[in-house]
């Protein structure tokens, strides 16, 4: 994030030195802490963003895991028209052992400085906060790689799903994300309930939905269903592992999400 014309970070309750070590990096613009008593993403997220400085226009929200791809920052500020408010770019989700990206999709994180916000405790997302039509760019020449802590614990996140679900029961994007949990938990039975859920949900023909992705939820369900009176997963063409195969779905629903496309007359 060095090539930002300012740094702004919220630590929320770091006990390994990396607070004292923002204060005293002098290529950090300004650093707090802050401890939530109830955590959720969507609430810390909002929070930082009280820290960008005021004339401050484009903003570009990433965690301490993330690392952009050299010469992001002027390849952004080149691309950015005076009525941009929104940019996607290619995200390295995970590495092999070399290093290289295996598993890349398209985030949606950068955003102008008025009238977005961030929304759900969980796999939180930003939406705007007024009327206006957002305006994006697709920057393909850039990347933010993320290097993933696999000793972090994950069992949160099932809780702040939980908490989701209570607060946005038909809501088809976290109805989806639940389904997605209790199948990487290989719980199958509960994936198929939930993947069957999200295709009921009643505002399921206002999301950015292509056929393709209603399809993919329809061929998770199929696989998941008993054939011959025994439960079993298939996978499917080129899918060797459950592993493999949740991260297809896992790759197939973040795409949704950032789909552009509304499609409203697939069938249900």
């Amino acid at each position: 994030m060095s090539e930002a014309d300012y740094i702004v970070v919220l630590d929320t309750g770091s006990t390994d030195g990396t607070f004292e070590k923002l204060k005293s990096d002098k290529r950090v613009t300004k650093v707090k802490q802050k401890i939530f008593e109830n955590w959720r993403f969507d609430t810390a997220r909002n929070e930082s963003m009280k820290l960008i400085p005021k004339d401050a226009n484009i903003c570009v929200c990433t965690d301490l895991d993330e690392v952009f791809s050299e010469g992001w920052a002027q390849i952004l500020r080149d691309s950015w028209q005076e009525d941009t408010n929104r940019a996607f770019y290619p995200y390295a989700w995970s590495h092999n052992t070399s290093g290289e990206p295996t598993d890349i999709f398209m985030y949606d994180k950068i955003h102008d400085r008025n009238n977005y916000k961030w929304i759900y405790p969980v796999h939180e997302v930003l939406v705007r906060t007024d009327n206006e039509p957002q305006v994006s760019i697709t920057l393909e020449n850039i990347t933010l790689h993320h290097y993933q802590d696999l000793q972090k614990p994950r069992k949160y996140y099932f809780d702040l799903l939980q908490v989701a679900i209570e607060e946005n029961p038909d809501d088809p994007h976290i109805l989806e994300l639940y389904a997605r949990e209790f199948l990487g938990l290989g719980n199958y039975d509960l994936a198929k309930e939930w993947f069957e859920k999200t295709l009921q949900a009643k505002d399921i023909d206002t999301l950015q939905y292509k056929r393709e992705k209603m399809a993919d939820f329809r061929i998770v369900i199929a696989r998941l269903s008993p054939s011959r009176g025994e439960k079993h997963l298939c996978h499917p063409p080129g899918c060797q592992n459950v592993t493999q195969f949740t991260k297809i779905i896992k790759r197939s629903v973040v795409q949704r999400r950032l789909d552009e496309q509304v499609v409203a007359d697939f069938p249900l």
